[in-house]
Parts: C-alpha cells; sequence; structure tokens
C-alpha cells in the first residue's frame, strides 16, 4: 500500500525522522522473518529441510533479511517522494540488493552443504558490514531528504 505525500507531512508533524524510518524498518524485518517462518515451514512439510549448518543458516538469514528490509524501504520511500515512481524503485534497488542477495545465496549455499569454503565467516560478516553501509546512509540520507 502506497503512503501519500500528504501522510508523510502528518507523519512530520508528529515524528522525527529517524524514529519513522527506523520503525519502518523493524516492521519490514519483522515481517521478513514471517515470510522466511512460513516459506521454511511449507519447504519443510513438502521436501524436507536440507539445512546442515542452522547457526550458519540462522545468522544468514537475518543479516540478508535486514539488509533486504534496509533496502526496500528506504529504496520505496525515495520513489514515494517522487510521486510514487515503480521504475524508480526497480532501477534503484537493484544494485543495491544484488550484494546482498549475492552473499546470502553462498551463505545458504555452504550451510546446506552444496559448496565448501572455509571463509564463510568472512563472508558473512561482509554481508553484515554491508547491511550496516546501507543503514548508515539511510540515517543519515533519510532526514535530509524528508524536508524537503
Amino acid at each position: 500500500m502506497q503512503e501519500r505525500r500528504e501522510t508523510y507531512l502528518y507523519y512530520y508533524t508528529l515524528f522525527h525522522p529517524v524514529d519513522l524510518i527506523i520503525a519502518k524498518i523493524l516492521y519490514n524485518f519483522l515481517f521478513l522473518i514471517l515470510l522466511l517462518a512460513c516459506v521454511m515451514g511449507f519447504f519443510g512439510v513438502f521436501t524436507g529441510i536440507p539445512v546442515r549448518d542452522y547457526v550458519l543458516f540462522s545468522a544468514g538469514s537475518l543479516a540478508g533479511l535486514a539488509g533486504i528490509s534496509i533496502t526496500f524501504t528506504f529504496v520505496s520511500l525515495l520513489s514515494a517522494s517522487e510521486n510514487g515512481n515503480a521504475t524508480l524503485m526497480s532501477i534503484l534497488s537493484l544494485p543495491l540488493v544484488l550484494p546482498v542477495v549475492l552473499l546470502l545465496l553462498k551463505i545458504t549455499a555452504v550451510s546446506t552443504r552444496l559448496l565448501s569454503d572455509s571463509a564463510i565467516w568472512e563472508d558473512l560478516m561482509l554481508l553484515i558490514s554491508i547491511d550496516a553501509i546501507l543503514l548508515g546512509a539511510v540515517l543519515l540520507l533519510f532526514p535530509v531528504m524528508w524536508k524537503s
């Protein structure tokens, strides 16, 4: 559901911009965790769960979901400020979410033992670092963007 520009003006009078963006990111993160649980439940019922390293899979999934929620929340707010242009959202989100998805793919392949990699924990730290950089950029840029 798309929020109108008047809604953001109302939010501007009620909330600090950092509080609003963190709340939206947390909501999207929790929603993605719920989707992951549903998908894993259906996957487990119909085919069985092939995960061998649950710690790596859980850590990678949480870090990947955090990166995806940060990226898509910020890009959707950017596109909403430009009158809800869906083309803008698809163009901006692809280069931002691609490194997160590629690292998440590698981490899940190692956790299911499809690949063997001794430096997988460095890849997990890289994914967490990308999440931190994205979150820092969002927290710096959103208050400035929101005022305009």
